[in-house]
């Protein structure tokens, strides 16, 4: 529920903010603008917002600024510029948004793999040693809690160099991927 409560909050916040900084241009003072762009950079990237969820947000406060420099007849001129100003400041924000969330996933797919191609023996693609005891850890503790017991099953290959010496080492690595295999199916 975050990024939706913390769009309709910004929405919030940035109706007061923006309807403060169109009073505040009309009166006089139009370096008030900088905090609209401030809040629109802030909403989308440092609050962590999705791509698509920080362009709604954006849209919408640029539409409430724009409202409500209608509405305290802010002039024409100045009311277009500053539009103009928050709505490229809200562009260039959106984008950067969209780019740190592709990056953002990017990363986790790759560590994801990364962590795939660690946990998995490279000949036979089962799990290694490593992730092996790992999972060992977890049964054990699972099972004391539990009162159940726990089973290993070793399995040797018999006469595996002299197959391995005689047959070759891609017939030997075969063997082998044949053995994983049908301990892969069995375990299941």
């Amino acid at each position: 529920y975050y990024q939706p409560i913390v769009a309709v909050s910004v929405l919030m916040f940035g109706v007061s903010l923006m309807t403060i900084s169109a009073i505040m241009v009309n009166d006089g003072q139009p370096l008030y603008q900088m905090s609209n762009i401030l809040l629109v950079c802030y909403a989308c990237l440092f609050l962590g917002l999705l791509g698509r969820i920080s362009a709604m947000v954006a849209i919408g406060l640029v539409a409430v600024y724009v409202c409500s420099g209608l509405l305290f007849d802010v002039p024409r001129e100045i009311l277009n510029f500053s539009t103009v100003f928050i709505s490229s400041a809200s562009l260039m924000t959106v984008i950067a948004s969209i780019r740190v969330e592709r990056l953002s996933r990017k990363n986790f797919l790759e560590n994801r793999f990364l962590n795939e191609i660690a946990e998995r023996d490279g000949l036979t693609g089962l799990y290694n040693r490593r992730k092996f005891d790992e999972l060992v850890r977890l049964a054990w503790n699972q099972a004391r809690r539990d009162g159940e017991r726990i089973q290993l099953l070793f399995v040797d290959i018999d006469c595996f160099k002299r197959y391995n010496d005689v047959q070759g080492h891609q017939a030997g690595d075969e063997c082998i991927r044949q053995v994983a295999r049908i301990i892969d199916r069995a375990a299941r």
